[in-house]
């Protein structure tokens, strides 16, 4: 009579690590080292941190100078001066140029990361 071997018991304690990983549902290897998708990546990185600088600075420019225009809004007569002006400046004005910045950054993130995904594929 045989005795069948009785398995090893293994202790889970997480979930088994991926070899590979996803990055604009392209699949980079882990274990390429300093292959072309590594060079690639580090591209998409630059791109995105050139165009997030980029957005910083323009965001920036009019947030550095608001007090400068502020303070000439000095009051005077009629409704639309001092606080009534600062008021539409604060409240108002700074809004659609802040939401053309944020759809031009989503834009130019989109676009990066489709070249980066078209790049990989070899597309």
């Amino acid at each position: 009579m045989s005795v069948e071997p009785v398995p090893r018991r293994e202790v889970v304690t997480r979930s088994p690590r991926r070899s590979r990983r996803t990055v604009a549902g392209v699949p980079l290897a882990a274990d390429d080292g300093a292959a072309p998708g590594a060079v690639q990546l580090r591209s998409l990185m630059r791109s995105q941190l050139r165009s997030s600088l980029v957005s910083f600075a323009v965001l920036a420019v009019p947030t550095g100078v608001l007090p400068l225009v502020l303070a000439l809004a000095t009051p005077s007569t009629g409704w639309l001066s001092g606080p009534s002006l600062a008021w539409i400046i604060l409240g108002f004005a700074g809004y659609p140029p802040l939401v053309l910045l944020a759809w031009w950054y989503v834009r130019r993130a989109e676009r990066h990361e489709k070249d980066f995904a078209r790049l990989v594929k070899g597309g």
